[in-house]
């Protein structure tokens, strides 16, 4: 299967870009459809597929007003704070953002033009290890039933094409966390698993280097099973927990977070203004605005459970399996003391809400503990 389009890049975001599609291109006339590129294939049900004859919301169309340098310089800022306050968290992946990313659409920004090439309706399990983002050659196989969720799509920019997966919304982030807790009942202290995330090397995917993570997490992927599967591969690939240590604990469901902006990289960011006037497309007019917002606001949603191991003894540091880290993301791990003053700390976690999350895991490990 093949159709071509073509379409004018609008925005971009995290691992993601925007665009509105031609409906004449040799006049250059745009018409009222914006369509999403994404460079991971969506969770099941999240997305649909595109509906290139409905028009889309106005505020869609319009390109975000920002420089090459200006989204570079925020994207690899290492401030905390975005501009107007917001959380950032410090520097994000090249790799993640579509300008800068090496493996994908490397220099792709605002007003570029892509041609698209349709492959497949439905989407084809992402290859982490292999191919990646070489285009579709067409002889892929789709996951069954993803058809009305996705294209399959080789994109055509400057020379070179990808693959991406097109969708008729923009994807939303979809993750889980695991913590995990640790008590030595001949004590009766508690700890849990802390992690160091790693400073990255030039062109890495590694966001937030230096900042903390409250437990191990991974992006839910198509095809990747349960949960309770997921967190196992979580706590293999990013704190070396074996599969017999798992089978020693519990695993505790802790809740489902989905606050909008709960994580920056899946929002409107922000820089200050120093024009201080912009022109509002939609209401014909000038207007003062003290940051400039750009972007897309996507839901971030993460589902938290811990893993409660007892024993009568201090945690055998030989049973992880180190070769099984991704030392890549994370530089360290280390227990802290569940009462320790450090878990009270602003600014230092990858995201504010951690420090709510180990706050209720406490409570329920407490409730679990009590009665075993």
């Amino acid at each position: 299967m093949s159709q071509t389009i073509t379409a004018k890049v609008v925005r971009l975001s995290y691992c993601e870009i925007s665009a509105v599609l031609y409906s004449n291109y040799e006049t250059k006339q745009l018409s009222n459809k914006c369509i999403y590129f994404h460079k991971y294939p969506p969770l099941e049900g999240t997305t649909g597929s595109p509906k290139l004859e409905e028009h889309s919301s106005v505020e869609s169309l319009i390109p975000d007003t920002i420089t090459k340098t200006q989204f570079k310089n925020f994207w690899l800022s290492t401030s905390d704070h975005q501009d107007n306050g917001e959380w950032k968290g410090g520097q994000w992946g090249y790799q993640n953002l579509p300008l800068t990313d090496n493996s994908w659409l490397d220099g792709i920004f605002i007003g570029d033009n892509i041609t698209i090439n349709k492959m497949f309706d439905g989407y084809i399990k992402y290859d982490f290890r292999g191919t990646k983002s070489d285009p579709f050659v067409g002889t892929e196989t789709t996951i069954i039933g993803t058809e009305n969720m996705a294209w399959s799509v080789n994109i055509n920019f400057n020379g070179i094409s990808k693959k991406a997966f097109m969708t008729d919304n923009i994807m939303p982030q979809k993750a889980i966390d695991v913590l995990l807790f640790y008590k030595n009942t001949s004590t009766n202290q508690t700890y849990i698993r802390i992690l160091c995330r790693n400073y990255p090397t030039p062109n890495a995917s590694t966001d937030m280097p230096g900042k903390f993570a409250p437990g191990a997490g991974e992006h839910r992927e198509p095809g990747g099973g349960p949960l309770k599967k997921g967190f196992e591969n979580a706590l293999s690939e990013e704190m070396g927990i074996t599969s017999d240590i798992i089978k020693s604990g519990h695993l505790i469901d802790i809740g489902t977070f989905f606050n909008h902006g709960r994580d920056p990289r899946y929002w409107k960011y922000s820089i200050k203004n120093t024009k201080k006037r912009l022109f509002d497309e939609i209401n014909n007019d000038d207007i003062y605005q003290e940051y400039i917002t750009f972007g897309e606001e996507r839901l971030s949603e993460t589902v938290v459970s811990a893993l409660y191991i007892e024993n009568d003894v201090d945690f055998d540091e030989s049973l992880l399996d180190e070769n099984q880290i991704d030392k890549e993301e994370i530089k360290t791990s280390f227990w802290k003391n569940i009462d320790d003053e450090f878990l009270k700390k602003q600014d230092i976690w990858m995201i504010p809400e951690h420090r709510e999350y180990i706050e209720i895991a406490k409570k329920s490990i407490k409730k679990f503990s009590e009665s075993l």
